[in-house]
Parts: C-alpha cells; structure tokens; sequence
C-alpha cells in the first residue's frame, strides 16, 4: 500500500519488487478474518456449558495478556504514527541488478511444465 501511496514519486514500483507474495493483499486479509475467527471460538468454547468463571479466565488469558502487551508497548515506546506516503521503502534495500534477475527467472519460467505454469498463473495470484 506504502509503495502505491509513493507511486507518484517514481523512486519505488511494483514492478522493482523481487517477491510478491501469492496472494498478496487478500492474503493478510484471510489471515486477519482466521484470527479473529479463532479468537472468537475460543470464546464460544470458554462461555460454553458447564460455565464456570475460573474456567472462561483460563480459556481466554491470552486475549488480555496480549492486549495488556500491545498497549503498555504503545505507551512505553511511543511509536510515530507515519503516513504511507512518509514511509521510507528504500533504506535497508539489498542491492541487486533486478533486469538480470528478471532475465533469469523468465529464463528459468521457460523450462517449467505445464502444471507449474498454471498454479504460478493462476487466480489465486493478486497484484500487490
């Protein structure tokens, strides 16, 4: 999303990216929805027959606990909040010759069978 928002700026494109993850943004999303959904089955399965509130509390200690971890570290460290279009994407960036590495991955790309092809060119791929 950070590389969109500085897409304006010419320094970073998509294009430039050595990996892009399979299912790129949706990915992080289904991952998100399976969290949540895990957390609230356990839930459901704490609040369950016989309830007991000893029983909930040892169910469900580690949704406080990570709660209590994530705010006392946003009030310990204080993080900056930065706009994607502030963020820096280019320091830390291993230097590499990516036209080179493109060349041989196509060339890699022509050796593969056609089961390969089609699950690397399936519907499944997203654009980042």
């Amino acid at each position: 999303m950070a590389i969109k928002a500085q897409a304006t700026s010419g320094a970073l494109r998509v294009e430039d990216l050595p990996y892009k993850a399979l299912l790129g943004v949706t990915g992080s999303w289904i991952g998100l929805i399976l969290c949540v959904l895990c957390i609230m089955a356990t839930i459901y399965t704490a609040c369950g027959p016989p309830f007991s509130f000893l029983g909930f509390l040892q169910n469900v200690l580690a949704l406080p606990c990570v709660i209590v971890c994530y705010v006392g570290w946003k009030l310990w460290k204080k993080p900056a909040y930065i706009r994607l279009s502030q963020a820096d994407l280019i320091s830390g960036q291993r230097e590499m010759d990516l036209k080179a590495e493109k060349e041989k991955e196509a060339a890699d790309r022509a050796t593969w069978g056609p089961i390969k092809r089609f699950v690397s060119n399936s519907s499944f791929k997203t654009e980042i």
